[in-house]
């Protein structure tokens, strides 16, 4: 009989305590604390996630300013056709502009078959 006073008494305690109330009948805020702290975490989570995916998107937008797709173009949002080597490619403005400008010269002179022709 002693012995299960006794697991009654642990259960009861395990019981209170999982609740969150003190001995004295007041209850813990313990818990509203850690919601808080959890919310507050949350929240530094989420401005840590969006500064690194500003990051991401600000080196990602640099490696595509910089990207040489040969040795004659780098890449951009302009459209080209290369009439030399018979492919078309997105290049950045300032391949964009040369190929304009070769193209008229071109043109002007008469010549034949052109290096590339600007589209887009």
């Amino acid at each position: 009989m002693k012995m299960t006073k006794t697991i009654y008494f642990i259960f009861f305690t395990m019981l209170i305590s999982a609740l969150g109330f003190a001995e004295d009948g007041s209850v813990y805020t313990d818990r509203e604390d850690t919601a808080e702290a959890g919310v507050t975490e949350k929240m530094k989570m989420s401005e840590k996630l969006k500064r690194q995916e500003q990051l991401d998107r600000e080196f990602f937008k640099k490696q595509k300013a910089e990207y040489q797709i040969n040795g004659k173009y780098e890449a951009g949002d302009n459209l080209i056709y290369d009439c030399q080597d018979e492919y078309f490619t997105c290049v950045n403005k300032i391949s964009f502009e040369k190929c304009v400008e070769a193209r008229a010269g071109q043109i002007s002179l008469g010549e034949p078959s052109y290096t590339c022709a600007p589209l887009k």
